[in-house]
């Protein structure tokens, strides 16, 4: 383990912290809790927890922290977006959403960089889903980045799934960068600070330019001001990364 990496993201945190949260989590509180209340309590997500332990979970937690995000914050744009759902609808489907936000980091983790309906089917063994409950979770796993919408009707489930699916991810990288770039982009458990600066530099730069890129109203109307304040944080950890190669250049 770096523990030199530890105290960077402990140095994240506290500076994400500081940071005012952005108005998208102000704003739909109602929605942010009721997204919190079902992955802490639903017994499909409970259960999709204790199976991503071995796929997730190291001495970092990177991965831990960023699927329990990724879930809430597209199970929240699913509540919070006029999507076309009833609202009973658009309840359920946020819970599908969360559920398929846990399957995509888990199979990414797995090392499944093409994700297959199959490998979907069986992380939702013993989900108290039904089969076309766990059609819809397999299809929205599945997709890309960037979703292809051309067999998905205006207003159905499967678009509102992928749409804040996708806006979520870019959520992500928001003051929490730090963790969201380390888990995504960073071989972060083998590679040197040198190695992770050029990494993590990647990361920071795709979400300088990502602005143009989400879906829903709520996503283009919310999502500048959160990549503006995630890049913001993360040219300062670009910065602390880079001290602390050379300071651990300077040890040898």
């Amino acid at each position: 383990m770096n523990e030199r990496l530890i105290e960077l993201k402990k140095e994240s945190c506290r500076l994400a912290r500081q940071h005012n949260l952005p108005s998208f989590y102000d704003d739909f509180t109602e929605d942010v809790s009721f997204a919190s209340d079902l992955f802490f309590n639903h017994p499909a997500l409970l259960k999709l927890q204790e199976d991503s332990v071995p796929f997730l979970y190291d001495d970092y937690m990177f991965g831990i922290e960023h699927s329990k995000r990724l879930a809430q914050d597209a199970a929240t744009l699913v509540m919070a977006w006029n999507s076309g759902l009833d609202r009973q609808t658009a309840r359920r489907t946020a819970l599908l959403t969360a559920v398929a936000a846990m399957i995509r980091d888990i199979e990414c983790a797995s090392g499944e960089g093409e994700r297959t309906q199959g490998s979907a089917y069986t992380l939702l063994d013993g989900c108290t889903l039904s089969d076309s409950e766990k059609h819809l979770v397999s299809r929205a796993s599945t997709c890309r980045r960037r979703p292809d919408v051309s067999d998905m009707p205006e207003s159905s489930q499967l678009r509102a799934m992928s749409y804040c699916l996708h806006d979520a991810y870019w959520f992500r990288f928001g003051p929490d960068i730090f963790s969201t770039v380390m888990w995504l982009y960073c071989d972060y458990s083998t590679a040197s600070l040198p190695e992770l600066i050029e990494q993590f530099e990647t990361g920071v730069n795709d979400a300088r330019y990502a602005s143009d890129g989400f879906l829903t109203d709520l996503g283009k109307k919310y999502g500048p001001e959160i990549l503006e304040a995630g890049v913001e944080q993360g040219e300062i950890m670009l910065e602390r990364l880079r001290e602390a190669a050379g300071q651990e250049g300077r040890s040898r």
